[in-house]
């Protein structure tokens, strides 16, 4: 005799839950880990099938299918998922093409057994015991699948979806040295930026890992050493096609002739792939050594952005830059306010982050030296107890912030300050009109693209950085959605008028995040998305 109800799902606790429920209200209920093994030990159709649609091997719309063909209509079809993206209606999808009903994780029991009722009718053999406790089903698989959906974005970011990456990147011919658990390696250099380089290896060291590395590219001359984090690895399982397994570093301590010349390596070579100098390649090519997305007279007149460190331990900041490095933003420690006075006639900071132990013996004295070799006294920031508050009512510097501040808020706190959105999600782009209210004016403007973070916006040249907007627009299926912003840089356009301005959102419901995740979700085809998560959750 078949079972009932046979439960396809790669999560444990959901298959018992499950048959906890089912068997409870007098099914008949078995359960498989995989769709292969499903397929196997079915010898006999069961009256109806419950897949999970994201499972390692197979997957569920390929068992669903297998299940249509192999039993016909005699066999009713549930397909359940966590996995949600953009505006697609996985309900409708799996009802035209299967025929199947669809419970969307997490849900809740009596839901599942209501539906199973509805599909085959009560159960054949009456229960003696009901589970009456209602509780949720697939929680965590929902959770994790909401996860991953925003690491894929990400992903997408890192990838250069985006046309307006800043660190341009081209492949190198030379080889990279470096030492991993007391082992020499020498491996193959694949793309190189003034970011970061890509090494090709079999095996490759954690993330976060600090490396010194050898750097031999026959264009730069002798060999370079350099210091460099572990940003992300591509192991030889879930290396594309194509693609060579390895891992991506970024430098930490890049010097200023070390980078110049990689700029400008870079950019001869990204120029003769695209055969020759000048257009858009040498835009391009020019923003390898750019600082901020701004003209580019602007950009060479400012020079790379500093961030001096005083009296911290660095190594938390210094071990894991993130947007700083990718912006071309330079951290650099110092111990004592003489050694910033040194290095302030090389290049004035644009930022400095001193610790209270520097200061403590004579704050007032101090900070005003400090403060002589800033643009402005705003632009340095005590690390300190709140008693040190009235240094910022005197004029003394611009915060203080706890001591004990973690490192991801600290670089939010340098990122707010200097001006720079990191970017967290893939932006697409969108033709919208969009009104702008600023300084007591409304602006008529145009959407250019946009992202869970943000707008790009053309005009709005007059304003300046860090300008607060309110803004009003609509999108397709969103309705009209409205938003606090501010401007955190401005871009010359390519053939758009009066260039562009790149908004970071700083308050919007939850409603309107939704829209707009929806929105930019929905440009990105459902099926490699569904493919990404299985090779990142199985491969």
């Amino acid at each position: 005799m078949g079972w009932d109800v046979a439960v396809v799902d790669g999560a444990l606790a959901t298959r018992r839950h499950l048959e906890l429920s089912l068997g409870a209200a007098g099914y008949r209920v078995v359960g498989w880990a995989d769709a292969e093994s499903a397929r196997r030990e079915l010898v006999d159709p069961p009256r109806l099938l419950v897949s999970e649609l994201l499972l390692d091997g197979m997957d569920g719309f390929d068992l669903l299918a297998w299940a249509r063909s192999q039993w016909g209509d005699g066999v009713a079809l549930v397909a359940t998922t966590g996995v949600a993206w953009g505006q697609i209606d996985l309900a409708a999808v799996v009802s035209q093409r299967f025929g199947a009903r669809f419970l969307r994780k997490p849900y809740l029991r009596s839901e599942a057994v209501a539906l199973v009722r509805e599909a085959i009718g009560p159960g054949p053999s009456a229960a003696e015991a009901i589970v009456a406790t209602e509780f949720r089903i697939g929680v965590a698989e929902a959770a994790r699948a909401e996860s991953m959906a925003e690491e894929y974005e990400r992903r997408l970011v890192r990838a250069g979806s985006h046309r307006g990456r800043h660190n341009l990147r081209a492949r190198a011919s030379g080889s990279v040295r470096f030492r991993h658990l007391d082992v020499a390696h020498q491996r193959p250099v694949g793309n190189l930026s003034v970011g970061g380089l890509y090494v090709e290896s079999p095996s490759a060291p954690d993330p976060d890992e600090i490396l010194d590395l050898e750097l031999d590219v026959p264009a730069l001359g002798p060999p370079r050493r350099l210091r460099a984090r572990v940003a992300y690895r591509v192991l030889p399982e879930r290396a594309a096609a194509g693609e060579a397994p390895g891992f991506g570093v970024e430098f930490l301590d890049l010097s200023g002739p070390d980078r110049s010349a990689i700029a400008q390596l870079v950019a001869q070579l990204k120029s003769s792939e695209e055969g020759g100098e000048g257009g858009d390649g040498a835009q391009r090519a020019d923003s390898a050594e750019g600082l901020t997305r701004e003209p580019a007279g602007r950009r060479r007149q400012a020079g790379r952005s500093s961030v001096l460190l005083v009296g911290l331990p660095t190594q938390r900041l210094l071990g894991r830059p993130g947007f700083l490095h990718r912006r071309d933003i330079e951290l650099v420690a110092a111990s004592t306010i003489e050694d910033v006075e040194v290095m302030a006639r090389l290049r004035k900071p644009a930022l400095c982050i001193v610790h209270e132990e520097v200061i403590r013996f004579d704050p007032l004295a101090l900070l005003g030296r400090l403060g002589r070799l800033v643009d402005s006294a705003a632009n340095i920031l005590v690390l300190g107890p709140t008693t040190l508050s009235a240094l910022v009512a005197r004029g003394l510097c611009g915060a203080v912030l706890r001591p004990d501040l973690p490192p991801l808020l600290l670089n939010d706190e340098i990122r707010q300050r200097l001006g720079v959105a990191e970017r967290m999600s893939l932006r697409v782009p969108h033709r919208a009109p969009v009104q702008v209210r600023a300084l007591e004016q409304t602006i008529e403007t145009e959407m250019i693209d946009i992202s869970v973070g943000g707008l790009l916006l053309r005009g709005l040249g007059h304003l300046t950085v860090g300008t607060p907007l309110a803004l009003s627009f609509e999108l397709a299926q969103g309705g009209r959605l409205s938003a606090t912003a501010t401007i955190v840089r401005f871009e010359r356009g390519r053939g758009e008028r009066g260039g562009t301005a790149g908004l970071a959102f700083l308050e919007i419901d939850r409603g309107a995040m939704q829209a707009i995740r929806r929105f930019v979700q929905s440009q990105v085809p459902f099926n490699e998305y569904f493919a990404w998560l299985k090779q990142a959750g199985f491969g």
